[in-house]
């Protein structure tokens, strides 16, 4: 167990260690390696997917804005 471990996931070490050969472990810790960056790429690929939204949303919002400010000035304030 690393030494930064508390007290409940040090028992948890000893109980997992203890259940399961060491070659399991191995492959415990090799599994849940692989689903941590499973995990991670699906993050990473979900948050540019957030940034790319942002993107379009300010672009959509700005061109609004423009397309409000245009109307506003030939519909409300020229006449």
């Amino acid at each position: 167990a690393p030494a930064s471990a508390t007290p409940q996931q040090q028992e948890g070490y000893r109980f997992l260690s203890s259940i399961l050969p060491a070659s399991n472990i191995k492959q415990v810790e090799s599994e849940a390696l692989k689903r941590q960056a499973e995990y991670h790429a699906r993050v990473s690929d979900l948050e540019g997917r957030l940034a790319l939204f942002h993107a379009r949303l300010a672009m959509e919002s700005a061109e609004r804005g423009r397309d409000h400010e245009y109307t506003m000035d030939e519909v409300v304030y020229k006449p």
